[in-house]
């Protein structure tokens, strides 16, 4: 109920709007989100109006999200989340990052995958997503050569600031310029970390993995991400939500009754 009312909470500051809301059974239907009572989502269809449970909802898409730019960075954490930033710095294994048109956030190292300096590129895309796929016992610089070839060394991030990474290589410290390198990949943790039940898009490219929503002032939603991590993601720059927490698979559920019917076989 807690969840529900959160997601309930997104929208209320905001105007009625378009959306594409797809229920439980995968039916979609275009509807005009008008409000949130404590039945449901107040909406309007061909000018009728309509409350529908939260529970029988599996996602809510804004039709025609305002166009915005992509920062070129990005930075992927265990749990799945996708954070497009403008900066990006690392202190005493605390990595900072600022995503455009919101407030900076803090992660710990140990959350984090890999950071990619630069944007997409067909050329790159498929050596960038090999190397990163690759299990890793130690963090890995990812040099950009002339040739749109990617070379790899292994040892340590030691941080990160706005022009370069400082790197541990044989005992030695290295200062790589961010101008030259794809990325940094890092060492995989001991332990896998699990991905949030609740999946919020932003309109400029960010997947967020929240474990929870929590309180939300007029124009901000809060998402509880792993290792405690908090951020406050403004509403006009939500694009999608997802609600996993509506699905219930079968395979996870009590049988309401079981019997078993013995083989019998007649020669």
């Amino acid at each position: 109920m807690f969840f529900h009312c959160m997601v309930a909470a997104l929208f209320m500051a905001s105007a009625a709007i378009d959306v594409r809301l797809t229920d439980i059974d995968g039916r979609l239907s275009d509807v005009t989100w008008e409000a949130f009572t404590p039945e449901g989502l107040l909406v309007s269809r061909d000018g009728d109006q309509e409350s529908i449970s939260l529970d029988q909802v599996l996602s809510v898409e804004r039709i025609d999200p305002p166009a915005t730019t992509t920062p070129p960075m990005r930075v992927e954490l265990l749990d799945g989340t996708r954070v497009v930033v403008t900066a990006v710095t690392l202190e005493s294994s605390m990595l900072e990052v600022t995503p455009r048109s919101q407030n900076p956030l803090r992660f710990p190292l140990r959350q984090v995958r890999s950071i990619r300096f630069r944007p997409p590129m067909a050329a790159i895309d498929p050596q960038w997503l090999g190397m990163s796929d690759r299990p890793r016992t130690a963090d890995t610089l990812v040099i950009r050569r002339g040739n749109d070839s990617l070379d790899e060394v292994q040892g340590i991030v030691e941080s990160i600031d706005r022009t370069r990474v400082s790197f541990r290589l044989d005992g030695d410290s290295v200062a790589a310029p961010i101008e030259r390198l794809e990325g940094v990949l890092f060492a995989d943790p001991a332990t896998a970390a699990s991905s949030g039940q609740i999946v919020i898009d932003d309109i400029h490219g960010s997947r967020w993995q929240a474990i929870s929503l929590g309180s939300v002032a007029t124009s901000e939603l809060e998402l509880h991400l792993a290792g405690g991590v908090k951020h406050l993601l403004p509403l006009d720059q939500v694009s999608r939500i997802e609600l996993a927490g509506s699905l219930l698979y079968l395979a996870d559920q009590s049988p309401a009754s079981s019997d078993f019917v013995p083989y019998v076989s007649i020669l």
